[in-house]
């Protein structure tokens, strides 16, 4: 049987008026920190957001390198560069969330490697469409691709809040 030390008194205690001494626990037993079972939500909220983060850079691809035959005709003003701009929004918004719970950069540190991320993926994805996708580069694609993604990671604070306002209504 695998056995493990605990401090006397629980686990992290630091009493300083009563001796510290060590017991033996068996492992057989339903036995669950809360540090424990806070550090295992936190680890499914960072996959869960790396999972959203890696399938929306996907879906970001697959739809700016679909031919332009294939895409529907709407008669918006510059409504591409609204869709750069939303889609590299979302994506910062993710990556932003992600930055912050898996690794917690600084706030700074955040919106730097969002746009930084934004230019370099919206670059290769126009490079890549003016050399294999038989469309276009257009740098004013790239421009809203590095504003969507620096105003997401701007406002991601935000939604952060939001969100967590909006899951405590429920929890």
């Amino acid at each position: 049987m695998v056995m493990r030390y605990l401090k006397a008194g629980g686990i992290g205690c630091n009493n300083k008026k009563s001796k510290t001494f060590f017991v033996l626990r068996s492992t057989c037993t339903n036995f669950a920190t809360p540090e424990i079972v806070t550090n295992m939500e936190t680890r499914k909220k960072t996959y869960l957001l790396l999972v959203l983060c890696i399938a929306w850079t996907i879906l970001i691809f697959v739809l700016c390198t679909m031919p332009t035959s294939s895409l529907p005709k709407i008669k918006i003003l510059h409504f591409d560069k609204a869709a750069h701009f939303g889609f590299f929004f979302v994506q910062s918004v993710l990556l932003s969330l992600l930055l912050r719970s898996g690794t917690k950069r600084r706030y700074w540190q955040i919106i730097f490697l969002s746009t930084l991320q934004a230019f370099i993926y919206g670059g290769i994805i126009e490079i890549l469409q003016d050399e294999f996708f038989n469309r276009t580069r257009d740098l004013y694609d790239l421009i809203a691709d590095m504003l969507g993604g620096f105003c997401g990671a701007l406002v991601y604070p935000a939604i952060l809040r939001l969100f967590n306002g909006h899951l405590k209504k429920y929890t």
